[in-house]
């Protein structure tokens, strides 16, 4: 297989007409970051993204009356840094496109250690 398959005109215009709301909806802003969210060392270290995502977690929960001990973000769902200033919807559905949920578990003190191990 190669690109040397045409676009489909129509087609293709049909698909630039749907994306107007999406487009429109992507550039709201939704916060700021008073520094670069960073997810490039996300899969071997800590990254600011990824203790920004769980110190909000843990936040959400403590909030809404939990008491939880701590959050936990997979370094997997982290997909794209974020940068430092305005922060769009569109930065966050990219760099979190799986729309996943925060739940909340419990562990075991060797439970949360075989985690962290593995």
């Amino acid at each position: 297989m190669d690109n040397s398959t045409s676009k489909d005109a129509e087609l293709e215009g049909k698909v630039t007409q749907w994306r107007v709301p999406f487009d429109e909806l992507g550039k709201q802003i939704i916060g700021t970051a008073a520094t670069p969210l960073d997810q490039s060392t996300c899969q071997a270290n800590e990254c600011t993204l990824g203790n920004a995502v769980a110190d909000s977690m843990l936040w959400y929960r403590t909030s809404g009356g939990s008491k939880v001990d701590g959050a936990i973000m997979n370094a997997g769902g982290i997909r794209a840094s974020i940068d430092e200033g305005e922060v769009s919807k569109s930065e966050v559905l990219t760099s979190f496109p799986f729309l996943n949920g925060v739940v909340e578990l419990s562990f075991t003190g060797q439970e949360l250690w075989d985690i962290f191990e593995g």
